[in-house]
């Protein structure tokens, strides 16, 4: 597992903050400023970009589908001028891909978070038309993270209830839209392969190590 040392909350919940910022560093002439998180809160609990708005000037787009949150977040852009909030949910029938296509947001942006607890892997697996720098995906990491579901086995169940896809499940999505996995921390973090040169990934042969096993007890 890579060092912890990274690791650092502001708003992030797990250490994602440290991780990201380190990342960005290490891309640093390449940042655009732009970043999207969904599940969005208040733009501020838990979040995985928001130190990048408050702290780094970034612009932002924060979805929120549930309308007393999506007024919470309401307030926070009253300060913070350069996140546009829009009120959607994210599912198989209204994509990702077609909610940024009504902002400005750059095809390369710099960071994206998924985190909606269950369907985040179909909504990466159906986002076809952007390309972020890095990503934040939340994943089940109590499932035995060595299993790798085939196309049978990942049923409705697995993409678009709660219970969510495993470690490795994941890790084989991330390859085939051509990133590189960087860090475990209950989110898996990956970096597109057009930047994995800038930063130290982990590769098929030892990618395993980053699990890290606190969160289910795995050997």
């Amino acid at each position: 597992m890579r060092n912890t040392n990274l690791k650092t909350n502001v708003y992030s919940q797990n250490g994602e903050d440290g991780i990201i910022n380190h990342l960005l560093k290490a891309i640093n002439s390449e940042k655009d400023y732009w970043c999207c998180e969904f599940g969005a809160w208040d733009g501020k609990h838990y979040s995985n970009t928001f130190n990048l708005v408050e702290n780094d000037g970034y612009n932002a787009v924060h979805i929120e589908g549930d309308e007393p949150k999506f007024q919470e977040l309401l307030k926070t852009c009253e300060k913070f001028k350069k996140i546009i909030p829009l009120k959607e949910y994210i599912n198989e029938k209204n994509l990702l891909d077609d909610i940024l296509s009504k902002t400005d947001i750059p095809k390369n942006f710099d960071v994206l978070s998924i985190d909606v607890d269950g369907i985040d892997y179909s909504i990466w697996n159906n986002f076809k038309n952007y390309s972020p720098k890095i990503v934040i995906i939340e994943i089940n990491s109590g499932l035995e993270p060595k299993k790798l579901y085939n196309d049978d086995e990942l049923t409705e169940k697995v993409l678009y209830s709660r219970p969510g896809v495993n470690f490795s499940t994941c890790y084989e999505l991330a390859k085939r839209k051509n990133y590189s996995l960087f860090f475990h921390t209950g989110n898996m973090i990956f970096v597109h392969n057009n930047y994995k040169h800038l930063v130290e990934c982990y590769n098929d042969e030892n990618y395993m190590e980053a699990f890290d096993k606190t969160w289910g007890g795995f050997k």
